[in-house]
């Protein structure tokens, strides 16, 4: 995926005058703070398969393709949905700050894979559900600890998928018994399958661990729940198990009876 962002008509050349802009365009820090941003993305086991560049006015995005995991991805799935979402997040930042945008995705057989464009225009006014979006982004984080055990509000399932909808998105909660069953019934194939792949187990020791935590990448051991073997984790649906040679550092004390939505 490669994604540029630049003021449409714009001559702005970031190495030309380094930290000054047009009037009604985007500076260089409108530009770097939608890059800090939008790497609040959850990308696939925090591997951060991206690739920024500011020039010549614009921003460009690109897959990182040393970074896809030839086990869990070897397709580029979840690479290319965690450089969306990225992607999807710099847009939002810069919304929020009041720029417009516009995207071009450019396809790319190349090493970088497929990709896309987008442009700053003038100053609008962010409405305040962009501003509301932009918060809750602000404060999104991953959590790995086990369910609570009381099922989800239909009410709540019913606020959340209202909230996820948007151009082309979509939520859809598997409440329904006979639903819950036939995705508990795939997912266990499918944990099965990555259980018994050496090459998966290898790789996701790599990205779990001290090593990617002090690299700032990857999962932390001490946001991997530890379940002690004679006391496994009861749920409707598995949970993947992120300690692949790596003791997590949260301990599930007790009995767990989770009903995941």
């Amino acid at each position: 995926m490669t994604a540029a962002v630049r003021p449409p008509g714009s001559t702005y050349d970031r190495t030309d005058r380094p930290g000054r802009y047009e009037f009604g365009r985007p500076s260089t820090a409108d530009w770097e703070d939608a890059v800090r941003f939008a790497v609040r993305a959850p990308p696939i086991h925090n591997t951060q398969p991206w690739r920024w560049v500011l020039a010549g006015g614009g921003l460009s995005l690109s897959a990182d393709r040393r970074r896809q995991l030839a086990a869990a991805d070897p397709d580029g799935r979840g690479l290319l949905i965690s450089c969306g979402g990225a992607l999807a997040l710099a847009r939002l930042r810069m919304a929020a700050g009041g720029w417009d945008t516009e995207v071009d995705r450019v396809p790319d057989p190349g090493p970088a894979g497929p990709g896309g464009a987008a442009a700053g225009d003038q100053p609008a006014g962010p409405g305040q559900l962009t501003l509301q979006r932009a918060a809750a982004a602000e404060r999104r984080h991953t959590e790995r600890r086990p369910f609570r055990p009381d099922p989800v509000p239909t009410e709540l399932l019913d606020q959340l998928s209202r909230s996820a909808a948007d151009d082309g998105v979509y939520a859809y909660p598997v409440e329904r018994a006979e639903q819950r069953l036939d995705l508990a019934v795939a997912m266990s194939w499918a944990d099965r399958v990555q259980a018994e792949d050496a090459a998966y187990r290898a790789e996701l020791a790599h990205w779990v661990g001290p090593e990617a935590e002090a690299a700032g990448e990857g999962v932390p051991a001490s946001a991997v729940p530890h379940v002690s073997p004679d006391r496994p984790r009861r749920t409707e649906a598995p949970v993947r198990d992120f300690e692949a040679g790596t003791r997590g550092g949260q301990d599930v004390a007790g009995d767990v009876d989770e009903q995941p939505a």
